[in-house]
């Protein structure tokens, strides 16, 4: 996922508007960071599915969802 997609996500998923989020050319949000990172880099886990099983891990939207439901679950100062 980008950044840009995964702060879409929240977005929606807290009810807020996803269109407030805006894009930037990848060069412009590096530029930005602390530390150079690659545009496109993948991790292996075939060796983690292998020791442990693929039941562990979850799809980027189902971890946004458990991270969702845990934040709205804490009390609120305010409230």
């Amino acid at each position: 996922t980008t950044p840009h997609r995964l702060a879409r996500s929240i977005a929606n998923r807290l009810g807020l508007n996803a269109d407030l989020v805006q894009s930037e050319p990848f060069e412009t949000f590096a530029n930005r960071r602390p530390a150079r990172r690659p545009q496109h880099s993948w991790l292996d886990i075939s060796r983690f599915v292998d020791v442990f099983g693929s039941d562990i891990l979850r799809p980027v939207e189902a971890e946004l969802d458990a991270w969702v439901g845990q934040l709205l679950s804490v009390p609120h100062a305010n409230s």
